[in-house]
């Protein structure tokens, strides 16, 4: 039967530049971020099941304070069966596999807390591996004096439109055949005390605080049909009469055909015209 965890984490802070891997903040584990406290133990994930995470958490003489929930499976699936009302996730649906529900906190007050004008400090979160991008989720910012392009804070202090990316790109693979491309899908933003809706957050003047951009991964293949028809039989195998002429056309008395040199760049012509396909491929 699948189970449920919960578990109470410190991102990692966006000043990492040492350590880690290219794409997350923090070390290359399966969860960054420190772990605050162990919650329940695991008890059985289903429809009802909800917890409610402390607003603020102490470790040793440092304080923590809530941001939001995430719900991720480490099977590495996508669940999208909870809710989250601020400091409460609900489990709205049977998971297919077991579920951990983790609260993330940022460490408040002491040395190096906040400090100069307002400003809005954003995340881009992966909900499916349950970690955060070390690229700025943001795309765009009204007014534009108020951002530094690539910068993850936003000054706040005449109010700013902040534009999410529409995705943030995880891995290519090309093939033969197929071009495959893993990324994150930009879904909606989080920010404790306001409902978001569209793709753009509106932060009122002298606003300050977190702001998390949610991404879900996805997986999607593009077809690469440029590669002449004889070729690809011949790849797979299938020699007929007919390949046989494209790869050694009869002589006759006329100039013998010449055929151009395949080159790698015949292999994925092609491919920016054709269609992605994603289904069933989404979020694995």
């Amino acid at each position: 039967m699948p189970t449920l965890h919960y578990e109470y984490r410190s991102f990692p802070a966006s000043t990492i530049e040492v350590g880690g891997d290219d794409l997350y903040l923090g070390t290359a584990v399966a969860t960054a971020g420190e772990l605050l406290e162990d919650g329940n133990t695991d008890n059985s994930a289903g429809p009802g099941d909800t917890g409610q995470a402390p607003e603020l958490m102490l470790v040793g003489e440092q304080a923590y304070r809530f941001v939001l929930w995430n719900v991720s499976m480490p099977s590495g699936e996508t669940f999208d069966g909870f809710t989250v009302d601020d400091r409460v996730v609900t489990i709205n649906a049977t998971p297919s596999s077991s579920l951990v529900a983790t609260a993330w906190y940022e460490p408040i007050g002491g040395p190096g807390g906040p400090s100069g004008p307002p400003a809005v400090v954003t995340y881009g979160l992966d909900r499916v591996a349950n970690r955060f991008f070390r690229a700025s989720p943001i795309e765009a910012v009204t007014p534009s004096d108020a951002w530094t392009a690539g910068a993850r804070s936003v000054l706040t202090a005449g109010g700013a439109a902040i534009d999410a990316q529409d995705r943030i790109e995880i891995e290519l693979h090309v093939k033969t055949f197929l071009r495959i491309d893993r990324d994150a899908a930009f879904e909606g933003w989080r920010m404790r005390g306001r409902v978001v809706a569209g793709d753009v957050l509106t932060v009122e003047p002298g606003i300050g605080g977190i702001a998390i951009a949610v991404f879900r991964q996805r997986v999607r293949l593009k077809e690469c049909p440029a590669m002449p028809e004889y070729l690809a039989k011949f790849l797979r195998g299938i020699i007929t009469s007919d390949l046989l002429h494209e790869l050694r056309p009869v002589p006759s008395d006329g100039p013998k055909p010449v055929r151009a040199a395949i080159g790698v760049d015949r292999f994925t012509e092609g491919c920016e015209a054709a269609t992605w396909h994603a289904g069933a491929c989404d979020a694995r």
